[in-house]
């Protein structure tokens, strides 16, 4: 079994989620021009080596958007983390890493699907919520039935 986790404060294109759902685990992830703001991946042979998270030294400018297609097996790693001494929180992160090593164990890979640049629109600040709200104002409704009142 395999589930589909999505970050809350992220805008994700449905080409993107549909692309990682073709394999049977997936990391999400989109160029970016300032990668030390985000968790960045390092990839090999477009398999996920590693996330690390806010690096000082350039790693990739590959950002983890914060959508994964992952096994059941996420959740007992889960309830093991301990508190990131650094950032004072628990790094979804740190399990990832653990399942990918995991995995890589047993030879199943966890895939890297790349999305179109500045497709995935991420809401962390205040301003990006404004950002946001513009880009997705720019789209013409795909339904066209509104609800009245």
């Amino acid at each position: 079994d395999r589930i589909l986790c999505l970050m809350g404060d992220n805008i994700y294109p449905i080409e993107s989620v549909k692309e990682c759902l073709k394999y049977p685990y997936s990391i999400l992830a989109q160029e970016v021009e300032d990668p030390e703001e985000f968790g960045v991946l390092s990839i090999n042979n477009g398999r996920v080596k590693e996330i690390t998270e806010k690096s000082e030294k350039l790693i990739s400018n590959l950002a983890n958007t914060g959508l994964y297609v992952l096994p059941n097996d996420i959740f007992p790693i889960l309830t093991t983390l301990k508190e990131n001494p650094k950032r004072k929180e628990l790094e979804l992160t740190d399990a990832l890493n653990i399942l990918i090593n995991k995995l890589a164990k047993k030879r199943v890979a966890v895939q890297y699907v790349k999305a179109e640049k500045n497709s995935c629109i991420f809401v962390s600040r205040s301003l990006d919520l404004l950002y946001a709200s513009m880009k997705l104002a720019q789209k013409p409704p795909k339904n066209k039935r509104f609800i009245k009142g």
